[in-house]
C-alpha cells in the first residue's frame, strides 16, 4: 500500500512537473510570435510610408553637383507656386475676404429689407412694373 501511495504520488509530481514544463513552453512560443508580429508590424509601417511620400524628381539622370539640384528645387518650387495661383476650373469659390465682409454687415433678414426698400432697379423702371421678377407674363 505505501508503494501505491509513492507511486500515486510520483505520477502528480510527474504531472504538474509536465504541466508546468508544457505552460513554459507555451510561453516563450507566444513571446516569440509576439516579438515576430511586432518586428512585421513595424517593417509593415515602414513601407506604407515609404509608398505614401511623393517622390521628386530634380532632374535628368544625370551627376547633379549640390548647386545644381538646389536650382532644381528653385526652378520646381517656382513652378509649382505658379501653378498653385492658377486656381481651380469649375464652380468659382467666394473668398474668405468677401465672406468676412459680409458676416460684419448687416444680418440675412436685413439685407433683403434694405434690397427691397431701394426699389426697382432702373431696367424695370423703363417697363410697366407689373413684371418686377423679370419672368413672362
Amino acid at each position: 500500500m505505501l508503494m501505491r501511495l509513492i507511486r500515486r504520488a510520483n505520477s502528480v509530481c510527474s504531472g504538474t512537473y509536465r504541466l508546468a514544463r508544457a505552460a513554459r513552453i507555451s510561453f516563450a512560443e507566444q513571446a516569440l510570435l509576439q516579438d515576430q508580429n511586432r518586428f512585421l508590424f513595424k517593417v509593415n509601417n515602414e513601407a506604407k510610408f515609404r509608398r505614401s511620400t511623393r517622390s521628386i524628381v530634380l532632374g535628368k539622370a544625370k551627376v547633379m553637383s549640390y548647386e545644381d539640384l538646389e536650382e532644381a528645387r528653385a526652378k520646381r518650387a517656382a513652378k509649382e507656386t505658379a501653378t498653385a495661383g492658377k486656381g481651380n476650373r469649375g464652380h468659382k469659390r467666394k473668398s474668405p475676404a468677401l465672406e468676412a465682409d459680409a458676416g460684419k454687415g448687416q444680418s440675412g433678414a436685413d439685407e433683403r429689407n434694405a434690397r427691397a426698400s431701394e426699389g426697382p432697379s432702373s431696367a424695370m423702371e423703363g417697363s410697366s412694373g407689373a413684371n418686377v421678377l423679370g419672368q413672362c407674363c
